[in-house]
């Protein structure tokens, strides 16, 4: 147990906390770096017990002593003794700020340390206590740590890296600046105030009548880089990507043969895509070597397990004691100590940004570049004075925030001085840009500064000022070849005009773009500007609630330029999504659906009753789909359960499974209990108390919205057409199609008709890539109805065709589910760092109706040849073999709708035209007693022997006769042998 503790306190929990803590500065997934951690862990644990065993008695009770004494301190640094030292991003701190509690702290482990040594025996004797104690809270403090940082979601297979960031074209470069949060009335008063500071901005306009789309950094860049702009019309992750690839400045220019690099604080704002970018690396094994992030967190692991009065050795003047790799601005450009006058003592990313521009900047290249350099600007923070040196963490006062934003202009200055020492400054589209303003940070708005437009209503304060601050960003561009002194121009604009001012100046179409060019902009001091204003909930939601649209007409600046537009977003994500959105973060909508139950975190919410509920008030038609966005869990997590109920009628159950990457599921509710709907509860109860599922988004919606017309292709690929369709198990859509996610992935589909010998079916398919192939095995089902188990042996695309008949469709509803029994997880076998269970890419399906033809579906194993009136019968279609093998069956399914629980399936014996006999029991109790003799041809194919082909049952039995957890249901033959089914 001693050998196992210490690995895990010592190396793990530090771990963990400081990933969490540091996510958004980390490129690289949690089980990249993970993976070494835990290969060291586990050698550290087999030493240790190594050691202990081939020790004496004695030797091995001292060492085990002092390992425990390691064990509770390292558990207390961790968990408790943390101190203040700033923002963890390895800037130097104030070492004198914690010093009466260094003090405190070194006191308290020199007692711990005394008392081991003086009760040593007590100690040894409650060893294993003692380490059951420590493991149990480093994981509820890990778990915590979780619950709080969730990680993000991991669909990309590329990192952003440092590599040619800092090289040039000697022709043409397209250059945008992001300062982020830089507010522009602060930058009007700086340059009001420092003449210098206007003098190193030669060619800039600053446009200081500027309106920013959103407030925060997610949703602004992508407008700022493709001048599209969110309004909860279709689901966020598909809007980003969309907004990317369909129209982004970075891909026109590519396409443009462009050299395209992207260089971000935040990279997470950014679509890691090599379509877009072409400094990308892949994480499948060589990103770890090229990134600083192993090294950042064992230094700040190692920082964090450091007594409070050994911390500044540890920090080395931030250099720290591990370097696994050296800051490199690129793949050629190594700076020396002595080379970095702002990051020798401080890692902060600007600091090594200027730096690094400053020594790294080189014209290499005679293509055109684009470059995009994302910088933390003004963020908190606030820890830089206004000549960019480090200062520590300062308070957040509107005085620290404008010395702030003085230091990052005065340091961009000296960009652009290097910029025109390599003379690319003149032939250089340039664009410096706040992503958005100050609106979180209290430093109010310098309204009285002299020359601004003339109030047309002083006074008037119609809207939170906060609003007005998130919606006034910096904006400066200067034109290739303009040298003229910086002007200030107050003609209305806003961020999304970047991409076709940038464009108009390349002499480049930009007509398709929303927006404006600045530079051809007709004045109109009447334009109509909006901005959505939203707090942060979370990375997972597929819809912003609640966002607010403000038009502002006027000086953006002037709270009485800006009123409500009127246009309801909120309204317009349930009409787009067709019924009800219930958001579960800490501002969300949940309130208004009479949520009961849940906690109210910042990003979603928990259920801590035996019995949460929400009330949708919602008048239904037709069928409904029922679906929950959750976080990702703890890989310490349990499977949980979670039934649902609509009134007192069970609906379905959500089964929650930990690392299967997995963030949807759904349920379908049958159109016969829509009354209850506008007048009943949904009653959400988990199998697990607290519950571990960080609800973000529930969903209740018209399957109207999945309508799908027979004869036509969904195409599952990138930029296809049947994202709404994939409901549970599927990632984003790549080249070769949606890949499945865990070990059940579903789509459904909404028809109008079903003609009498239903539709044949043709889906795309072929598994896992690459090197990463094997022999995939799945389970299909339509309806609930088990179609067969497909085997596909090779790693092509190849097709599956199979017969959906008119029983099989109830109220237009076709749900195709796939259960799949041998995912492999690509880091499991070296392949990847991708710890998602994958199995097959689905790339295309079309339904054709069935005008009674013969089918031929895929089947490795045999050839199948099928009736009209048939379905898929291929593999080994689940079949089971129990005592002497003779007789063999399935329970394709049990389902429930109002108040009737339905099973169907089939059993059968071999060589025997006699029928076996279903007999279901209930609490020791048989419910009733029938014979599967229903027609079953499929099977009877299947398993070549005709005497199956009237082996099917399909029955009913009331809901309330039913107790699902002792529920039974037996086969027996004509001879006493017995079948006992499970679903």
């Amino acid at each position: 147990m001693v050998a196992i503790i210490i690995p895990v306190v010592v190396i793990i929990a530090p771990f963990v906390q400081v990933y969490l803590l540091n996510v958004t500065n980390i490129q690289l997934p949690f089980s990249d770096l993970a993976k070494p951690i835990l290969m060291v862990t586990a050698v550290a644990a087999v030493v240790l017990w190594v050691v202990l065993s081939a020790i004496s008695t004695a030797w091995a009770a001292r060492l085990t002593v002092l390992l425990i004494y390691l064990a509770v301190f390292a558990f207390l640094q961790t968990n408790f003794f943390i101190g203040n030292f700033g923002f963890l991003d390895g800037v130097a701190p104030d070492w004198s700020s914690n010093g009466i509690f260094a003090w405190l702290q070194a006191g308290l482990l020199m007692v711990l340390a005394l008392f081991c040594v003086v009760r040593s025996r007590d100690v040894l004797s409650n060893s294993t206590f003692i380490s059951a104690v420590l493991l149990l809270g480093t994981g509820v403090f890990d778990s915590v740590a979780l619950w709080k940082n969730p990680l993000p979601r991991d669909e990309s297979h590329y990192v952003f890296t440092d590599d040619q960031v800092f090289d040039f074209s000697s022709k043409r470069n397209v250059i945008i600046f992001i300062l982020d949060a830089v507010q522009a009335d602060v930058v009007n008063e700086l340059l009001s105030s420092d003449s210098v500071l206007k003098q190193q901005f030669p060619g800039f306009t600053f446009y200081r009548n500027t309106v920013g789309a959103f407030p925060k950094t997610y949703a602004s860049v992508p407008a700022i880089l493709s001048g599209r702009t969110f309004d909860n019309s279709e689901p966020l992750p598909e809007f980003i990507l969309k907004s990317y690839l369909d129209s982004s400045l970075p891909v026109r220019l590519r396409n443009q043969d462009f050299d395209v690099r992207l260089h971000s604080a935040v990279p997470q704002s950014l679509l890691p895509n090599p379509e877009i970018a072409d400094n990308l690396a892949s994480t499948d094994g060589i990103a770890i070597s090229e990134s600083a992030d192993l090294g950042m967190v064992i230094n700040l692991s190692i920082f964090r397990l450091t007594p409070h009065l050994l911390k500044s050795a540890i920090y080395n003047d931030g250099s720290f004691l591990v370097n696994l790799s050296q800051q490199t601005a690129s793949s050629d450009c190594v700076l020396a100590k002595d080379d970095r006058r702002l990051s020798q003592d401080n890692t902060a990313f600007d600091a090594r940004f200027y730096d690094e521009f400053s020594h790294c900047a080189q014209v290499t290249l005679a293509q055109p570049v684009f470059r995009l350099f994302h910088l933390d600007g003004a963020h908190a923070p606030i820890q830089f004075d206004a000549t960019f040196d480090y200062l520590g963490e300062q308070e957040l006062t509107r005085a620290s925030y404008v010395q702030q934003t003085h230091g990052a202009l005065r340091q961009v200055a000296k960009v652009l001085e290097k910029m025109r020492d390599l003379s690319i400054y003149d032939h250089s589209t340039i664009v410096i840009v706040g992503d958005h303003g100050a609106g979180e940070y209290d430093i109010g708005l310098n309204l009285n500064q002299p020359g601004l437009p003339v109030r047309k209503l002083p006074g008037i304060d119609n809207i939170d000022q906060r609003i007005v601050r998130g919606g006034i960003p910096l904006l400066m561009v200067k034109p290739e070849s303009a040298t003229s002194a910086l002007r200030v121009d107050d003609r209305p604009v806003a961020l999304i005009d970047i991409p076709r001012t940038v464009l108009d100046d390349l002499g480049q179409p930009n007509a398709d773009l929303p927006g404006e060019s600045i530079f051809a902009q007709v004045v109109d001091n009447n334009r109509i500007r909006t901005h959505r204003f939203y707090e942060y909930s979370g990375w997972n939601i597929d819809y912003i609630l609640p966002l607010n649209e403000y038009a502002v007409s006027g000086f953006s600046w002037y709270p009485e330029s800006w009123h409500a537009s009127g246009r309801d977003l909120n309204r317009a994500a349930e009409l787009n999504y067709a019924g009800r959105l219930i958001s579960f973060s800490r501002t969300g909508t949940a309130a208004n659906f009479d949520a009961e139950g849940f906690t109210a975190e910042l990003t979603g919410s928990r259920i801590t009753a035996p019995s949460a509920s929400i009330r949708p008030a919602y008048d239904a038609s037709g069928p409904q789909l029922l679906h929950v966005i959750y976080s990702t869990m703890p890989k310490s997590s349990k499977t949980e359960a979670m039934d649902v109920y609509l009134g007192d009628q069970l609906i379905g159950q959500w089964t929650f499974v930990p690392q299967d990457g997995q963030i949807k599921k759904y349920l379908i509710i049958d159109s016969e209990l829509n009354p209850l709907l506008s007048t009943e509860t949904i009653f959400f109860k988990p199998a697990v108390l607290p519950s571990s599922v960080l609800i973000q988004e529930v969903g209740l919606s018209d399957m109207q919205r999945l309508a799908y017309e027979p004869g036509s292709s969904l195409d599952f690929r990138e930029g296809g057409n049947a994202g709404a369709a994939m409901l549970q198990g599927w990632s984003l859509p790549l080249k070769a199609g949606m890949l499945s996610v865990g070990g059940r992935s579903g789509l459904v589909l909404q028809v109008d008709q079903v003609p009498p010998n239903g539709y044949v079916a043709e889906i795309l398919v072929r598994s896992v890539e690459g090197n990463l192939w094997q022999q995939q095995q799945f389970d299909m089902l339509v309806n609930g109805r088990m179609l067969g188990r497909m085997v596909i042996d090779k790693p092509v695309e190849q097709t599956i065709r199979f017969a959906i008949t008119s029983d099989d469709v109830q109220d237009g509803v076709i749900e195709i589910v796939f259960r799949f029994h041998t995912p492999v997880r690509p880091e499991w076998i070296g392949k990847s760092s991708d710890t998602r269970p994958l199995s097959i890419f689905l790339a295309e399906l079309m339904l054709h109706t069935n005008k009674g033809q013969a089918l031929t579906s895929f089947d490795p194993l045999r050839s199948c040849q099928l009736t009209s009136t048939e379905v898929l019968a291929c593999g080994t279609i689940g079949t089971l073999n129990i005592g002497d093998g003779k007789l063999q069956g399935y329970l394709d399914y049990i389902r429930e709708s109002a108040g009737v629980v339905h099973f169907a399936g089939w059993v059968g014996k071999l060589q025997s035209q006699v029928p076996v006999a279903i007999h279901v029991f209930s609490e020791g109790r048989e419910l009733m007693s029938s014979p599967a003799r229903k027609s079953r041809p499929d099977v009877a194919l299947a398993l070549q022997d005709p005497s199956m082909a009237l082996s099917g049952f399909n029955f009913s039995l009331p809901l309330v006769a039913v107790n699902r957890d002792q529920l039974r249901i037996l086969a027996v033959s004509d001879a006493g042998d017995v079948l006992e089914l499970t679903p």
